[in-house]
């Protein structure tokens, strides 16, 4: 089959970093691309998760109720094991008896 060239704009810092990923792992960026191509037609997708990460606000929330998981830890007795059900509560994941 005839090789084709395919063109396209990125950022100079984000294709120098990617040459260098590319030459670590013994490769380079075309047969990167390529890679990527192939995933994507066989997925008939982008072959990733493309994903909203949490917000700096919801990785603060997380931190406070970890915090204070770890405290009603740290605090409680051996016969105390309600930790994980409030802990669970304050989250708001059901416990169903896990």
């Amino acid at each position: 089959m005839a090789q084709e060239r395919i063109s396209f704009r990125t950022d100079g810092n984000l294709k120098k970093q990617a040459e260098i990923v590319a030459r670590e792992l013994g490769t380079n960026t075309s047969a990167v691309m390529n890679l990527f191509l192939t995933a994507f037609v066989r997925r008939r997708g982008i072959p990733f998760d493309v994903v909203l990460g949490e917000t700096y606000e919801e990785r603060q929330r997380l931190n406070i109720v970890l915090d204070q998981r770890q405290k009603i830890i740290d605090d409680a007795n051996e016969q105390d094991f309600t930790a994980h059900d409030d802990v669970k509560k304050r989250v708001g994941l059901a416990t169903n008896g896990i």
